[in-house]
C-alpha cells in the first residue's frame, strides 16, 4: 500500500487535477487553487505516523434513485472506527496508507489521489482555510450548547 504522501510525490499534478474535473464536474474545478494546494502539500513535512489509514470506498446516495459515489475517510486501525478526515491537517494525511476495499481494487493511483485531494480541499485550499472552517464549526457547536444551557436555566424550551 502506498501512502498519501507517496502518491503526491509520484504522480503528475495536472493529470490528478484533470481526473478531479472528470470525477467531480459540478462545480467546475478551480485549477489554480488545486495547483496551489498541490504545491503546498509537496512542501509539507509529514507528521509522525498515526494508527490511521485513508480508505476510499464506494457508497450509494440517499437520492431516489440512489446514485453511486466514492467516499474518503480515515479508519483507526486499533478499533476499525471510521472518521471524517476533511479537517485533518495536511501533514497528517501524508503518512496515511491508502486502503481500498475489494470493490475499488481496479481504481488507479491517479483516481485514488483525485478522490483524496478533493476530500482534503473540501473546506479550503490550504491548511489555514481548513483550520478556520473547523474552528467555525466548533464555535457554532459552543453557541448552541450555550443557548441550550441558557434556555434550560430560564425555563425556555
Amino acid at each position: 500500500m502506498a501512502t498519501v504522501g507517496e502518491l503526491f510525490h509520484s504522480l503528475d499534478r495536472d493529470e490528478v487535477i484533470a481526473t478531479i474535473d472528470r470525477l467531480y464536474p459540478i462545480p467546475p474545478v478551480d485549477y489554480p487553487s488545486y495547483q496551489g494546494a498541490w504545491d503546498i502539500i509537496l512542501r509539507k513535512e509529514a507528521a509522525e505516523p498515526r494508527n490511521m489509514v485513508c480508505e476510499i470506498y464506494s457508497a450509494q446516495s440517499l437520492d431516489d434513485p440512489p446514485e453511486p459515489y466514492f467516499s474518503v475517510h480515515g479508519v483507526d486501525l486499533s478499533d476499525g472506527t471510521g472518521y471524517a478526515i476533511e479537517f485533518t491537517p495536511w501533514n497528517e494525511w501524508l503518512t496515511m496508507e491508502v486502503r481500498l476495499p475489494e470493490e475499488c481494487a481496479d481504481m488507479t493511483p491517479v483516481e485514488q489521489l483525485a478522490h483524496i485531494l478533493w476530500e482534503m480541499t473540501w473546506c479550503g485550499y490550504n491548511d489555514e482555510a481548513v483550520a478556520d472552517e473547523k474552528q467555525a464549526i466548533v464555535d457554532r457547536v459552543e453557541e448552541v450548547k450555550e443557548m441550550i444551557e441558557t434556555e434550560a436555566q430560564t425555563g425556555l424550551n
